[in-house]
């Protein structure tokens, strides 16, 4: 690499560094953090190139490890190099939006699996099993808070039945539900986090004279107002 891209991957390095040290620290706003910590990454890997990104990944890992742990480093490697370093190739090859999304999003669901095998790994408890356990307990909550329903409604015999039988049907599907669970959690979460973290670095390089392809209308009206209703629940918890 040349010594402009080694020096300016040194600066974003720690920009990025002190974001995710910051966001580990703090509460509230992790996530935003996290997401604007993936920017620097980002940009030094569209400007010079996957190693340059990768070689600032690492850096910023072993940041990371030195203040949360080795495995927080780690993680934190996996994750820009899932979602930073992926984006970045993208648009250093002129991709559009929604490749640069999809490309970072795949990326990412990597690095999401990776970080449950992680989990699993340092607590020792199966995800699987856990999310089965949760089903159960819902499931049990439900039969158990049914019969007064049915007596305040005055529900008849036959949907009685009818409720029972999904009920059971259910039950016996908690294995597959338990898997489309953490498959959908993982699709969510990779496209979610790869669809802000394009917004934040287009915002970024736009400040920058670096413009990027904008996302299509209906994304970013669907994300304004997937952001608003979150900041309305984060809201009303933070009162209750």
């Amino acid at each position: 690499m040349r010594a402009y891209a080694i020096a300016e991957g040194g600066l974003m390095a720690a920009l990025s560094a002190l974001l995710t040290i910051v966001g580990g620290i703090l509460p509230a706003g992790g996530l935003l953090l996290r997401i604007a910590a993936c920017v620097p990454v980002a940009r030094v890997t569209a400007r010079h190139g996957r190693r340059a990104g990768a070689a600032t990944s690492v850096v910023v890992g072993l940041l990371a490890a030195t203040v949360f742990g080795p495995l927080a480093g780690l993680f934190r490697l996996v994750q820009l190099g899932g979602f930073a370093v992926t984006l970045g190739w993208a648009q250093r090859r002129s991709w559009n939006a929604i490749a640069a999304v999809a490309f970072s999003a795949a990326g990412g669901a990597v690095t999401a699996v990776l970080s449950i095998l992680e989990s699993a790994v340092v607590t020792g408890i199966n995800p699987l099993t856990a999310t089965q356990v949760q089903f159960r307990l819902s499931l049990d909550t439900a039969a158990a808070v049914l019969p007064r329903a049915y007596a305040m409604l005055h529900v008849g015999a036959g949907l009685q039945a009818w409720v029972a039988g999904w009920l059971a049907t259910l039950r016996a599907s908690i294995p597959t539900l338990s898997v489309l669970a953490l498959a959908g959690f993982v699709v969510a979460y990779s496209i979610g986090f790869a669809v802000l973290l394009y917004v934040a670095d287009r915002a970024a390089a736009r400040r920058v004279g670096d413009p990027l392809p904008q996302l299509p209308r209906l994304v970013e009206a669907a994300l304004a107002i997937a952001l608003r209703w979150v900041s309305m629940l984060r809201g009303r918890a933070g009162a209750r």
